[in-house]
C-alpha cells in the first residue's frame, strides 16, 4: 500500500457518504423519538405502569447511545483493522481522537471492560495510516485517508473479541435466567389460582411485545457486528460494506423506537391520532357502540 497509487473506490466508500447518512438518520429519527417519549410519559397504559420508569430509563439511552454514535463520534472503521477515524462534531472541536474512542466505548456500555484490561487492549493513535502495524495487507486507499488521524484500538482484534465474547454470553445467560424465572412464576400464579386467567393474558401479551421490543432491533448489531468478524477474521477490506455496517448500527434507536411505538396498542392509537386516523380497534369499537345504540332504539319502538 502506498500513497501514489490510484485507488479504485465509489461515493459510498467516503467520508462524505458516511457523514451524510448519518446525520440523515439522526434527523428523521429526532420527532420520532420525541413522539417514543411523549407515548412512554403519556399514554402508557395501566397495565404497563410497573414498566414505565425501565422504558424510559431504556428510551433515554438509547437515544443518547445514537446521538453519540450518529452526530458527535462517527466513526469511520477500517476493517480489517482494528482502526478508526472519527468525522463526527467533536472532531470539527479538534477534540481528541482518544477520548472520542473511549466516548464511543461508553455508549454500549463496554467502556469499563475495554479500560480495566493490560495494555494490549487500550487504544494507540497514529497520525498517519502508513503507521499501522498491519498497513501493508490493506489495499490502494485515497489519499485524505493517509492524511487523516488514525485511532487504532488495538493491533490485534483477539482480546477484544475474547472479551465481547464474554460479555455478551454473560448478558445472554442473565436475560434466559430472568425469562425463564419470570414465566415459571406466572406460571405458578395460575395454577395455584393466585392470577385469572383474564390477568395472565394481559401480562402474556406484553410480555410478548416486551421481546419484540428488544429483539428486533438487535439485528442492527448483529449483523454489522458478523460482518466486521468476517472481515478481520478473513482479512477482508471493503469500504462500502463496513460503511453501511455504521450506517445500520446509527439505526438501532429508530428501529426501536418504531418498533416500540408499533406494537403497543396505546402508542400506536396515539401516533395515529396525530395523522387524524383511528386504530382498527377503535373502529371496531365503534361499530359496536352503534350496534348497541340500533338496537336501543329498536327495543324503545
Amino acid at each position: 500500500m502506498n500513497s501514489t497509487c490510484t485507488p479504485d473506490i465509489s461515493y459510498f466508500d467516503t467520508f462524505d457518504f458516511l457523514s451524510v447518512s448519518l446525520h440523515f438518520t439522526s434527523t428523521i429519527s429526532v420527532p420520532i423519538h420525541c413522539l417514543g417519549i411523549y407515548c412512554l410519559l403519556f399514554k402508557a397504559s395501566t397495565q404497563m405502569s410497573s414498566a414505565k420508569c425501565p422504558l424510559v430509563v431504556l428510551h433515554v439511552w438509547i437515544v443518547l447511545f445514537d446521538y453519540t454514535f450518529g452526530v458527535m463520534v462517527i466513526p469511520f472503521f477500517l476493517f480489517p483493522e482494528f482502526a478508526l477515524c472519527s468525522l463526527g462534531f467533536l472532531e470539527i472541536l479538534h477534540v481528541s481522537t482518544l477520548f472520542q474512542a473511549l466516548l464511543f466505548q461508553c455508549a454500549p456500555y463496554l467502556k469499563t471492560v475495554f479500560i480495566l484490561f493490560s495494555k494490549h487492549l487500550r487504544g494507540k493513535f497514529y497520525s498517519n495510516i502508513n503507521r499501522l502495524k498491519n498497513h501493508q495487507q490493506l489495499p490502494c486507499l485515497p489519499q485524505y485517508l493517509y492524511e487523516t488521524p488514525v485511532f487504532v484500538i488495538a493491533d490485534s482484534f483477539v482480546y477484544h473479541a475474547l472479551i465481547v465474547n464474554i460479555f455478551v454470553l454473560f448478558i445472554a445467560n442473565e436475560i434466559t435466567v430472568f425469562n425463564i424465572s419470570l414465566v415459571w412464576n406466572v406460571h405458578l400464579q395460575l395454577k395455584n389460582g393466585r392470577m385469572s386467567q383474564k390477568t395472565f393474558d394481559m401480562q402474556k401479551k406484553l410480555f410478548t411485545a416486551l421481546l419484540i421490543q428488544m429483539s428486533v432491533p438487535l439485528l442492527t448489531f448483529l449483523v454489522p457486528f458478523l460482518y466486521a468478524g468476517i472481515s478481520m477474521i478473513g482479512n477482508i477490506y471493503n469500504q462500502t460494506f463496513s460503511n453501511f455496517a455504521i450506517i445500520a448500527i446509527s439505526m438501532h434507536g429508530l428501529i426501536s423506537t418504531l418498533v416500540m411505538i408499533h406494537i403497543h396498542t396505546p402508542y400506536r392509537a396515539a401516533a395515529w391520532s396525530l395523522f387524524g386516523k383511528k386504530t382498527v380497534q377503535s373502529g371496531e369499537n365503534s361499530k359496536k357502540v352503534m350496534l348497541v345504540s340500533r338496537k336501543s332504539i329498536i327495543q324503545a319502538n
